[in-house]
């Protein structure tokens, strides 16, 4: 845990493959919504042979002696975050002597919505939220492993209240050994970066309002 200017920040680690068949297991513990924090769940990493197949919040104001309004939940994807990460990403596996990656549209649409379910379902998960898939199989509806030789993904998350750069996002996987290993494997490919802001969250977001990233790497040949 680092302490940056008042924040706290929350980084856990964990590293996964699965070679050729669709399923494992993910253990990842709760993750407190602190007030003002970052925090990074568990990257993940699946990948397969050629014969696989797939996988209250504190408001800083007073009530109104004349009203009080609740706040209502609402998401919306930030694009323009996105693809400044994408850029930073980029920049990054530069630095490192390392390839940059393509745009994936089916990769950002899988981001973006993976971003969207964790926002609206109040969890913090590699899985979906409302079907409990693992990564490992409901990325493949979006990223179809079917006719390649090769096909392998991972996904880094990040949560962040009130909000973050695309540096401070990088920053915090770079930070993380196994975030680190995902950002920086050299074998990508592909890369598709979804970021949405939720308003008054639900669940594990405490009600804060949000922000929600997800980096999703992949290599198909």
């Amino acid at each position: 845990m680092f302490g940056i200017k008042g924040s706290r920040w929350f980084v856990l680690c964990l590293f996964m493959i699965v070679c050729a068949w669709p399923t494992g297991t993910l253990a990842a513990g709760p993750v407190p919504p602190p007030p003002t924090c970052i925090t990074v769940l568990p990257a993940i990493t699946t990948e397969c042979a050629s014969n696989s197949q797939p996988q209250t919040s504190h408001v800083a104001s007073a009530e109104s002696k004349h009203s009080s309004q609740a706040r209502v939940f609402s998401v919306a994807a930030t694009p323009s975050l996105a693809r400044s990460l994408v850029g930073e990403v980029n920049r990054v596996r530069r630095a490192h002597h390392l390839r940059p990656l393509a745009t994936s549209a089916r990769l950002s649409r899988a981001a973006t919505g993976h971003a969207t379910a964790l926002a609206t379902a109040g969890m913090f998960t590699h899985s979906w939220p409302t079907t409990g898939r693992l990564f490992s199989s409901w990325i493949r509806t979006f990223y179809p492993a079917q006719g390649y030789r090769t096909w392998k993904v991972g996904e880094n998350l990040l949560w962040s209240s009130p909000g973050f750069t695309s540096a401070d996002a990088v920053q915090q996987w770079l930070d993380s050994p196994t975030h680190r290993r995902v950002l920086l494997t050299s074998s990508w490919r592909e890369l598709g970066i979804g970021v949405v802001f939720a308003v008054s969250a639900p669940g594990a977001y405490g009600g804060q309002d949000v922000q929600i990233a997800a980096a999703e790497f992949g290599l198909r040949q």
